[in-house]
């Protein structure tokens, strides 16, 4: 299980090289300490990335559209 600050830092350097502006965190815990989910949305896209310490076998730490692709601010924002 990989700490909550190893997995921002790897989620907002990729966000960063995909040129996006991320602010917004939130995080939850997971039911009985099982570990920490926590996310960003782009202040400029409103795309969002996502991490989790400790993910079901099959699922992967860092995910989401903002370290998919690229920041594009014509994109239509959600918020």
């Amino acid at each position: 299980m990989r700490t909550p600050k190893a997995l921002q830092k790897e989620l907002l350097a990729a966000c960063k090289f995909r040129g996006h502006k991320m602010g917004n965190f939130g995080f939850t815990l997971k039911a009985g300490g099982m570990g920490q989910r926590g996310g960003y949305t782009c202040e400029k896209c409103g795309r969002m990335a996502q991490y989790d310490t400790n993910p079901e076998p099959n699922g992967i730490d860092i995910s989401g559209e903002a370290v998919a692709v690229n920041c594009d601010t014509e994109h239509i924002r959600i918020n």
